[in-house]
């Protein structure tokens, strides 16, 4: 294996298109792991801090790929989607490997993490299996004199709707819901009286749009999102969201997978929904309706409709992280999210499993008081909920 490591943005872009071959042979199809998301993250929120991607090669072929930045301090105050890019020294960071190499990369890619960053946190994703839990701990333990102690902690989960593999016909999909939650019957009436205002429409920012259509609709969304949310807005705490979330909704339409939906009475939006549409997964990324219509449930009338576009399109519905009352309601299932935590004579390495863990790879977590010892890369391994 050949490694090297890039220190520019620039680099980076240079090999765009051979590291999206590699992501389409990789398990880490999650959006957020894309060239698409990653430069403009990399040109606006991590703008002129320090970068490190290191490349893995066989025979030529890139095989892996992992992103480290630095996180700003500001970034880590937050509890947003980005707190994924963790509590470490080098902060963003992701891996994107080729699985049939996974026995030799993922042990040799965390050993050149730690010895040539001094990081103290690891993030591998954004799927992953016990097995390469244990590869990881390999690469760990070859850089450490001793492990005194590895604990997985829980650090929240992923509320989903499945609809990937076939979920029923729609009405028995919502008659189930509804006989719990009685959801459907405050929607009904909510759209009714909405459309006692006149009239209401459904429409999407089109594929490959301008950037200046894409400037305008973004622009009006960040201003709703403003009012509904005043100070507490993540656009005015920190302008340079905006950049952020233009640049990626641009290279988004431009690909086809931007889902940039508007809630439309009387020809004036009321709630948008900026998300996407990818690798058969939507993910509900930034939602916002006008405060003046709140007794209408403008914004939950939109989440219905897109939850019906992700039924039609055998697609997974992603709520995204933070598990809330209004979306377990309607979530068949969660995606965990752990980190593994190893003391050693050092210091102390987490090692982060980044989004959620693959389907059929669950990692069971218990309670502290009912805590057990199993065994994870030759050491004993406590699972706690902290």
């Amino acid at each position: 294996m050949e490694i090297k490591h890039l220190t520019s943005l620039r680099e980076f872009i240079d090999i765009e298109e051979e590291y999206d071959s590699l992501l389409s042979k990789s398990n880490g199809k999650f959006v957020y792991v894309t060239p698409d998301y990653l430069i403009p993250w990399l040109t606006t929120i991590g703008k002129g801090l320090p970068l490190d991607i290191i490349t893995m090669r066989k025979q030529g072929e890139l095989v892996s790929l992992c992103v480290m930045v630095e996180s700003p301090d500001w970034l880590e105050k937050r509890r947003t989607v980005f707190e994924m890019a963790g509590r470490g020294l080098w902060g963003y960071s992701m891996m994107a490997s080729i699985p049939r190499y996974d026995d030799i990369i993922i042990p040799t890619m965390v050993s050149e993490i730690i010895k040539t960053n001094r990081t103290d946190t690891i993030e591998i994703g954004p799927y992953i299996t016990k097995f390469q839990v244990k590869l990881a701990m390999m690469g760990v333990k070859s850089n450490l004199f001793s492990i005194q102690a590895a604990r997985f902690i829980q650090l929240g989960g992923c509320p989903i709707i499945q609809f990937r593999n076939g979920a029923g016909s729609w009405d028995n999909f919502t008659e189930n819901l509804n006989s719990q939650h009685s959801v459907l019957k405050k929607l009904k009436t909510s759209t009714r009286n909405l459309e006692k205002l006149g009239k209401i429409e459904y429409l999407f920012l089109e594929p490959k749009s301008s950037m200046d259509a894409v400037i305008t609709t973004v622009t009006s969304m960040i201003d709703m999102h403003t009012k509904e949310w005043g100070v507490k807005s993540r656009f005015v705490k920190r302008p340079i969201w905006k950049d952020l979330y233009i640049d990626f909704a641009y290279r988004a339409s431009q690909k086809g997978f931007l889902d940039f939906t508007m809630l439309i009475l009387n020809d004036e939006p009321i709630a948008y929904h900026y998300g996407f549409l990818h690798n058969s997964t939507l993910y509900y990324f930034t939602p916002t309706y006008d405060t003046d219509y709140s007794r209408y449930s403008p914004g939950s009338i939109l989440m219905y409709r897109l939850i019906n576009r992700a039924y039609s399109n055998l697609a997974e519905f992603d709520f995204q992280n933070e598990v809330e009352p209004y979306k377990t309601t309607w979530a068949t299932g969660m995606y965990e999210r752990a980190a593994l935590r190893i003391l050693s004579e050092k210091r102390l390495i987490e090692v982060t499993v980044l989004g959620r863990q693959a389907p059929g790879h669950r990692m069971r977590i218990v309670p502290e008081e009912k805590r057990k010892v199993t065994q994870i890369g030759g050491i004993d391994v406590h699972s706690e909920i902290s």
